[in-house]
């Protein structure tokens, strides 16, 4: 019995889906203080299409300067630790691929209504534009 295979337009809408309820599971740290805590959905422009990364950043205390956090991208968790300058936040993440992990820097600035925007950065690539927004308080 052949199996049932959706129509290509509704393709993006299954995999946002997917990636919605896969960050719902991903959760931070029960030692991190949930006050200096959230949750962003980021989204990744790359050249083999959009790539949805959950991200959870905790803030090292009440400045605010440095924080660590985790994201997951294509099914990897990749923990990291991170330094802000005002609104822009930089840190490094590993991304599994076919022939082995590559290492991405992100630097993205978190406006005040929760938005997210900046740029992701692989080595010998150009550099990919990352949106995002705030979902939650975890």
């Amino acid at each position: 019995m052949p199996v049932p295979v959706p129509p290509r337009e509704a393709m993006p809408r299954i995999a946002a889906a997917a990636a919605e309820a896969a960050s719902v599971r991903f959760a931070p740290d029960p030692g991190d203080d949930p006050t200096l805590t959230a949750r962003y959905a980021v989204r990744i422009d790359s050249p083999v299409g959009a790539i949805a990364v959950p991200v959870i950043i905790c803030y090292d205390d009440a400045t605010r300067a440095t924080f660590h956090g985790k994201a997951k991208v294509m099914g990897r968790v990749s923990r990291f630790d991170g330094r802000r300058d005002g609104a822009l936040h930089a840190f490094g993440v590993s991304v599994r691929l076919p022939f082995g992990v590559l290492d991405v820097r992100l630097e993205a600035s978190v406006a005040a209504d929760g938005s997210v925007t900046g740029h992701a950065i692989a080595p010998n690539r150009r550099p990919m534009v990352l949106t995002g927004r705030r979902t939650d308080a975890c």
